[in-house]
């Protein structure tokens, strides 16, 4: 899987979901959705492979604003678990 340099510096939650929404030339929302959980999955203290981890890395994004279809987002977080393993 590709990764977007987009997020890299974001500096806020807020403006990883304006940059989530608004997507990029390259990158769909669901797309960068899908990035940002699996990377915040991989940062943090859960799971990585357990979809409840990346579902609530999405609802935070989608919290601070982001606007994305959460199913495909997931379906591509998973995605990036799979091609890291």
């Amino acid at each position: 899987m590709e990764r977007s340099t987009a997020f890299d510096f974001a500096g806020s939650i807020e403006r990883a979901a304006e940059i989530v929404t608004e997507g990029t030339a390259f990158f769909t929302p669901e797309y960068l959705a899908g990035q940002y959980a699996y990377e915040g999955a991989r940062d943090g203290e859960g799971d990585v492979n357990d979809a409840d981890t990346l579902a609530a890395h999405l609802d935070y994004l989608a919290e601070a604003g982001a606007e994305f279809n959460k199913s495909k987002a997931l379906n591509i977080a998973m995605e990036f678990v799979a091609a890291a393993e």
